[in-house]
């Protein structure tokens, strides 16, 4: 019984891994602190600075699922 139980939690991880990131991790992504040493935008980093105009929020979910395999 307990392996039964066992399964079905690790079918709901499955699919939870597959649906791709969420809202939350594509807002981590795009608030993340830019070092100085990169140029995302052709601008150098600067203290306190986050994400990049490079990507919209549906960019950055679609790199996320490519990165993750989703």
């Amino acid at each position: 019984n307990a392996r039964n139980e066992l399964w079905a939690l690790m079918g709901y991880a499955l699919k939870d891994r597959l649906a791709g990131p969420t809202d939350d991790q594509v807002g981590r992504f795009l608030s993340w602190p830019v070092p100085a040493d990169v140029y995302p935008d052709g601008t150098p980093g600067q203290p306190g600075r986050t994400g990049t105009n490079l990507l919209s929020a549906p960019q950055a979910a679609a790199m996320l699922r490519h990165v993750l395999g989703a």
